[in-house]
């Protein structure tokens, strides 16, 4: 655990030694500032950016099970994850937008190209998009890969601009659903909940995959107290990152939102997705005379978010159905969770997040059982805006579901962020 903990101990002591100088600072300003070029005329605006972040975790588990998206080194309760991010925001007029983020890290979760086995290290595209304002904000058109544009997480998903290193539950709490595998009946489809998460996670799903980079193109805006988005995307919203590359479009998925701000300080939405949620190449797994259009996920939700002095609050509660093959009933949970952050002090914050996951029931030969387990999930945050471009936080996570075992009931990480 000692050495485990080294890379990480050795960057935190130089980031707060260096980067609370007024001088280093100022350093840093002046090479953001070389990134940025401007026309003559202010037609052409270009700027990059670079972020390096160190994210350390510990679960204290038995079997290695981590909670949500981490996926540490076979045989250790304690590992670490360094990733770099590369920008781009391009402006060419006042009607073109264009962003580009590339990425070096290990995996686009923690740990999961090492997991994969192929390589330590992956390098890809995040995020290749163009906008145009058609009408201002009221109208604005995008097409690329990018977040989908809806509800009051994935907008936030940035580590510099949340105040805890997790997400909430329905973005990366799996569920026993697979895009891949097909149970042969209702009774064991239901057995599965007796099965870890991991490393079953690579194949299973959660309501929505967050971080989540999707292909596609959407159009959205904002007129007087009102936003909306609608997305058509190349997979479900539970997808996984081997295939939002996938240029196949015959089984895409939609979705929507629907916003209302009475003032500053709240605002309420409404979001659905409907789509295809098997991956390409699983037709064989399927029943006879079935394809991947046969089977849809359909997501509902509400969210709400309120922003005041030094309180931010964010609520979300989504329905997730899933036709699963083999399975009569209808597949389904419900997910929620209330997050509050408050800036205590200049450049300090506390945040903590209560989220909850409860399954219906289908029909098996046993009766009418759920078909996963019920679980809660309490995560508690601390973080410190060290600079102008440095800032450290720290998180711990207690989990429980209702089963003769747990998924991680013990979590804690820590993660130093260095930005220009």
């Amino acid at each position: 655990m000692k050495n485990s903990l080294k890379p990480l101990l050795l960057f935190l002591s130089i980031g707060f030694c260096v980067s609370s100088s007024l001088a280093f600072d100022d350093k840093l300003d002046a090479l953001k500032n070389a990134l940025i070029y401007e026309s003559a005329n202010q037609e052409f605006y270009i700027e990059g950016g670079l972020q390096f972040d160190l994210t350390s975790y510990y679960t204290d588990n038995s079997d290695l099970n981590p909670p949500g998206f981490f996926f540490p080194e076979g045989g250790k309760s304690v590992d670490w994850s360094p990733r770099v991010t590369a920008t781009v925001d391009t402006w060419l007029g006042d009607k073109w937008y264009g962003f580009i983020k590339w990425r070096w890290d290990d995996g686009v979760h923690p740990g999961l190209a090492r997991f994969y086995g192929t390589d330590n290290f992956d390098f890809r595209f995040d995020e290749v998009f163009v906008r145009y304002e058609a009408a201002g904000p009221a109208l604005q058109l995008q097409v690329g890969r990018f977040v989908p544009i809806m509800g009051n997480f994935l907008g936030r998903q940035s580590n510099w601009d949340s105040g805890l290193i997790s997400y909430p539950i329905h973005y990366n709490q799996v569920t026993s659903v697979s895009d891949q595998l097909v149970a042969a009946d209702a009774d064991a489809f239901v057995s599965r909940r007796n099965v870890k998460d991991f490393p079953n996670k690579v194949s299973w799903l959660p309501a929505y995959w967050a971080q989540l980079y999707n292909q596609g193109a959407a159009v959205f805006g904002i007129k007087d107290k009102w936003d909306y988005s609608l997305n058509f995307m190349n997979t479900a919203p539970s997808s996984r990152g081997t295939v939002w590359n996938e240029f196949d479009w015959s089984d895409p998925t939609y979705m929507a939102s629907l916003g209302y701000s009475p003032n500053a300080a709240w605002r309420v939405g409404l979001t659905g997705t409907y789509g295809a949620y098997f991956q390409e190449g699983s037709e064989a797994n399927l029943p006879a005379g079935t394809d991947i259009g046969d089977f849809m996920q359909t997501n509902l939700g509400v969210d709400l978010t309120w922003k005041k002095g030094h309180w931010s609050v964010w609520a979300e509660l989504v329905y997730s159905d899933f036709e699963v093959p083999n399975v009569n009933d209808t597949v389904a949970f419900w997910s929620y969770f209330i997050e509050a952050q408050y800036a205590f002090k200049p450049r300090w914050w506390v945040s903590a997040r209560w989220n909850e996951q409860i399954y219906n029931k289908v029909s098996t030969s046993a009766g009418s059982e759920k078909w996963d387990n019920d679980l809660y999930r309490i995560d508690l945050g601390l973080g410190h805006r060290i600079s102008r471009h440095a800032q450290v936080r720290l998180q711990y996570s207690y989990q429980q579901q209702d089963a003769d075992f747990q998924n991680a009931e013990n979590f804690a990480v820590v993660e130093f962020s260095l930005k220009l």
